[in-house]
């Protein structure tokens, strides 16, 4: 019953590309800004330090309003999901660095792209664990955590293949950039009333 629900397959699918979207962040994009765009270290530290420090703030205030809305539609799933969907599509920004060559440009991508990654990954979580019964939490999370480790290992590896020795950043950006996307796609597809049902499979295994 679990295996036949969309969230079984969709959740791990939309963690997947999430992770991979935010490890291409963290391991490739300070290369990205110093190679290709012209930074120097310390400036490179300034212009992915802030977005960083810009999605901290941006998290506390979007869990804030996302609470305040589940209180009033009364759904937990379908507030997070929009949440989670919209900062996934959001993190898809960093697309823009692939026509936009101005350096004044970088930050403002960043910014955007890196908070509503923040918003995204936040209420994933806040997904996962609402989706699983308080028998499962452990098991569940640790799964997806898994899935999510699988994916930081992939976006190093699969990036450093794709550049080679000439260092071309545009497929790698692309591939990482539609990634969160369908990150986004895949918890729309599933649908509240989906995450319902994989809840209440799983609550059968008591």
């Amino acid at each position: 019953d679990v295996i036949r629900t969309r969230a079984f397959w969709a959740m791990p699918a939309c963690i997947f590309l999430s992770s991979y979207f935010w490890y291409f962040l963290l391991t490739w994009v300070p290369t990205y800004l110093t190679s290709s765009r012209g930074f120097s270290t310390i400036e490179m530290g300034r212009v992915l330090s802030t977005p960083l420090f810009a999605m901290a703030v941006a998290n506390i205030a979007a869990g804030w309003v996302a609470d305040r809305l589940v209180r009033r539609v009364g759904s937990v799933f379908r507030v997070r999901l929009w949440f989670c969907a919209a900062g996934y599509v959001g993190s898809g920004a960093v697309l823009l660095l692939l026509v936009l060559q101005d350096r004044a440009a970088v930050l403002p991508v960043l910014l955007a792209a890196v908070c509503a990654t923040g918003i995204g990954n936040a209420n994933f979580w806040a997904i996962s664990q609402h989706a699983a019964p308080s028998h499962l939490v452990g098991r569940v999370i640790g799964y997806l955590n898994t899935i999510s480790q699988l994916a930081g290992a992939a976006a190093p590896l699969i990036t450093g293949w794709i550049l080679g020795p000439e260092k071309q950043f545009g497929i790698a950006l692309a591939i990482a950039g539609v990634s969160a996307p369908l990150a986004a796609g895949c918890l729309i597809y599933t649908g509240a009333g989906g995450l319902e049902r994989m809840r209440n499979a799983l609550d059968m295994r008591r």
